[in-house]
């Protein structure tokens, strides 16, 4: 890695856009998704060791350039891989899968120091052009009328009529999907937005949920958020979803009808419960549980899931 001063540090050394989205709900939502954004970049822009700061063919706001002059190794590798994930889309999801955490693999090896093909400088190049290509997204789609609500490294949703993915991607060069939502709702914490955790409700009803129904919760608790979910998927507004968490939250809650195993709480590879004095071993039996602490811990995740539905300026997000 070369030296720098910290100025260039900082200009340099930044990940993706991740912006903090302001909690409520949003009607009328498409979500644009990047497909291999990071690989795709690396492709597009001759992204290897042996091509950095050896020519001026494209020079870039943090220091480093690019030379077209000879195909990389890394992105003459990556080629094959990309479109033999997409050609698999179409016939065998899982193997797809397998090959897109390969990708994913690809982009974290330029940025360590012990792999063959590592460089840091070309780490630094493929997370500025997505930060520039994402802010290229955002502008054509607030120009083509869409109003832009959140963004996070590959991703981009928006309120509008139309689906804009083509549009996008034809622009930029990058493949790009979309998705369309009847509303979407972004919690928050300490009043601010949480950037991976949102519900979405499909026009068919179904829901994408991220970052709510966590492994860790006790199993009782995610029991009760999905049902919370399930009911709040009936509606088909933000308006009509509102009406659904106001009564939600009226519930009262209990635990009486709860089994022994709806204590469990996953600590990584542990099973734990908390009890009068504390927290046991889980594989060790039950021998009661401290209602207190999971009334407590359920009344948290409601209002982390419901809340959001009555901020102030829920009306200007239609």
């Amino acid at each position: 890695e070369k030296a720098k001063t910290l100025e260039q540090l900082a200009k340099a050394d930044k990940g993706g856009i991740i912006l903090i989205p302001k909690p409520g709900c949003y009607d009328g939502v498409f979500q644009v998704d990047f497909s291999s954004f990071y690989p795709s970049i690396i492709v597009k822009y001759n992204i290897s060791p042996e091509t950095i700061d050896e020519c001026n063919d494209l020079e870039t706001e943090i220091g480093h350039s690019l030379c077209f002059r000879r195909r990389g190794v890394v992105p003459e590798a990556l080629e094959e891989v990309i479109e033999r994930k997409e050609r698999l889309k179409r016939v065998d999801e899982e193997r797809a899968e397998a090959v897109k955490w390969v990708l994913v693999a690809s982009f974290g090896y330029l940025g360590y120091r012990h792999s063959r093909f590592g460089r840091i400088e070309a780490y630094e190049l493929v997370t500025y052009f997505a930060r520039k290509n994402l802010r290229e997204a955002m502008k054509l789609i607030e120009k083509n009328g869409g109003r832009v609500i959140h963004a996070i490294v590959d991703s981009i949703f928006y309120q509008g009529k139309e689906d804009l993915s083509e549009v996008v991607a034809k622009a930029l060069g990058f493949r790009a999907k979309s998705e369309g939502f009847s509303w979407v709702l972004f919690t928050e914490s300490g009043g601010y937005g949480v950037p991976t955790r949102y519900l979405a409700r499909y026009r068919d009803g179904s829901v994408k949920v991220k970052g709510l129904l966590r492994k860790n919760l006790p199993e009782g608790v995610r029991k009760a958020l999905e049902v919370m979910i399930n009911e709040l998927s009936r509606a088909e507004t933000c308006e009509e979803a509102r009406a659904i968490a106001s009564e939600l939250l009226k519930e009262k809650v209990t635990l009486r009808s709860w089994e022994p195993q709806d204590f469990v709480i996953r600590v990584k590879d542990k099973v734990v419960i908390r009890g009068s004095n504390g927290f046991y071993d889980a594989d060790l039996g039950f021998s009661g549980a401290d209602l207190d602490y999971y009334r407590e811990y359920l009344e948290r995740w409601k209002k982390v899931l419901l809340y959001p539905f009555f901020f102030p300026d829920l009306k200007l997000n239609k």
